[in-house]
């Protein structure tokens, strides 16, 4: 018997597709507006915005501004949009592109491929 997904809420309502999503395990910093540094655990990035583990207890405030440094590109403004204990997710100011983070990533990773 086969299984179809149920794509559907309580009800007749159905639920809208997840955006692309990497499930990771990136380790960044942070930088609040007061100048200060964090490191940041990344477990799950999408496009608008992501899930991560800061090694220290923050006190994040909601809405507070900060800025996303992966390595190699520029930093990426984002938003706190919750926090508990270690955990936070973040809401970027603009969308970002999935595939430029993985090769700006790439980059710094030595060619497997020898030439001779």
């Amino acid at each position: 018997m086969s299984r179809e997904p149920n794509n559907h809420l309580a009800g007749d309502e159905p639920v809208p597709p997840r955006a692309r999503r990497m499930t990771t395990l990136l380790v960044i910093k942070g930088q609040r507006c007061s100048g200060a540094q964090f490191g940041l655990r990344v477990r799950n990035l999408s496009a608008s915005g992501l899930k991560g583990e800061c090694p220290d207890v923050i006190d994040f405030t909601v809405n507070e501004q900060v800025q996303i440094h992966f390595r190699n590109l520029a930093p990426i403004p984002a938003e706190v949009m919750w926090y508990e204990g270690r955990e936070v997710g973040f809401k970027f100011g603009e969308p970002v592109d999935l595939e430029e983070i993985s090769r700006a990533r790439s980059a710094d990773r030595p060619s497997l491929l020898r030439a001779g």
